[in-house]
């Protein structure tokens, strides 16, 4: 009886030791990929409010000012921008943006299915549109639907237009089910004339090869002599990206030190019960070195039993985020430096703690060993 007493207080020791040390390392992939999620919508957000260079703005805008934005070397694509709010029968609320065919690459749109519309389009003021792939599952059941129409109501003004194109919605989009907020992408002279605005907003994505501080000088420079030094206001909203990111960065390093002073505490747990866990072997290795076992031998006995038990505990940890995972509609955001170094340093901590219980164990004199009621 109490053999099976001694059995089942060991084996739910070493059953604890697996399970902190599966709570460890889904707490660090979770946490990880928490913190990458915030980034991502974040970056997201901003992609998608085209902040990530230069606004202009300015009494009025002309095809020739465009062309003209377009001769400066820091200037890598150039949109006007209009905006307006359509209320549709399948949408409660759709947000309509309007610009050239540059705008895709200022909001960074990725074309899954057709074309985005052309210049040709906007000199023929066509009635055409690109939609994300949430909007095109939410209004059409499938991404594929090139050529269908859908109505647009602006202020009293209602219109079919056309879909050319349908951009790639953005896995965090996907993943939060935010596809009924994506905008819906019209050419800028169309919008304009429904929306009876007059464009006086451009937005500006500027060339890597350039700092921030000399593309705003070669901008303003730029914009000079094509509007007049009062005429316009220039505001820089790369700079302001640059300050976001690197705050998010540091919220994520904040996160990342608190997880590993989490996984410090948990280290030094797990070795308080590796060494109770000797305690319950302590007869079992009094025989062995009475049979002739070496130091070595026990120590190596010890550590290859730490081992296995963190390799299955990481390996329940890696399926138990899976969980998490999917629960949070498949999220699966966690840096590739992590997914290596976790199961790595996972093990490499799980041998070195299991080595000072392992010594202790090798020094136990036979003779103590064997009189010990556990």
């Amino acid at each position: 009886m109490l053999k099976i007493k001694s059995a089942i207080r060991r084996f739910g020791l070493l059953a604890l030791f697996s399970i902190s040390i599966c709570i460890g390392v889904a707490s660090v992939l979770t946490i990880n990929s928490i913190s990458n999620y915030c980034i991502e919508s974040a970056k997201l957000m901003l992609d998608r409010m085209g902040i990530d260079g230069y606004v202009i703005k300015t009494k009025s805008i002309c095809d020739e000012d465009i062309l003209a934005l377009n001769q400066c070397k820091y200037v890598k694509y150039v949109t006007p921008i209009t905006t307006a709010l359509s209320q549709n029968v399948h949408l409660d609320e759709m947000q309509c943006v309007g610009g050239n065919s540059q705008i895709s690459e200022i909001y960074s749109l990725n074309i899954e299915k057709g074309r985005f519309y052309s210049n040709k389009d906007l000199y023929d003021n066509n009635a055409v549109c690109v939609i994300g792939s949430n909007t095109a599952h939410s209004m059409f059941k499938t991404s594929n639907c090139i050529g269908q129409k859908i109505s647009i109501n602006i202020k009293a003004y209602s219109q079919s237009v056309k879909i050319v194109g349908v951009y790639s919605s953005d896995k965090i989009s996907t993943a939060s089910g935010l596809g009924l907020s994506e905008p819906i992408y019209f050419p800028y002279t169309f919008l304009s004339a429904i929306n009876k605005q007059t464009n006086n907003s451009l937005m500006i994505k500027t060339s890597s090869d350039y700092d921030v501080s000399l593309c705003t000088k070669g901008i303003v420079e730029h914009c000079d002599s094509i509007f007049g030094h009062s005429n316009y206001k220039l505001t820089n909203t790369a700079s302001e990206r640059e300050k976001i990111d690197s705050m998010m960065q540091l919220i994520k390093y904040i996160l990342e030190i608190i997880v590993s002073i989490s996984i410090l505490v948990s280290i030094m747990g797990l070795m308080v019960i590796m060494i109770i866990n000797i305690k319950y072997k302590r007869k079992e290795i009094g025989l062995k070195k009475a049979l002739g076992a070496s130091d070595f031998s026990i120590i190596k006995e010890v550590s290859y039993e730490s081992v296995i038990i963190a390799t299955i505990g990481t390996i329940n940890g890696f399926l138990l985020y899976k969980v998490i995972a999917l629960l949070f509609n498949n999220l699966n955001l966690v840096d590739f430096k992590i997914l290596i170094s976790v199961p790595i340093l996972t093990i490499l901590s799980a041998l070195t703690i299991g080595i000072i219980p392992s010594i202790i164990a090798a020094k136990t004199k036979p003779s103590i060993a064997l009189k010990s009621e556990n």
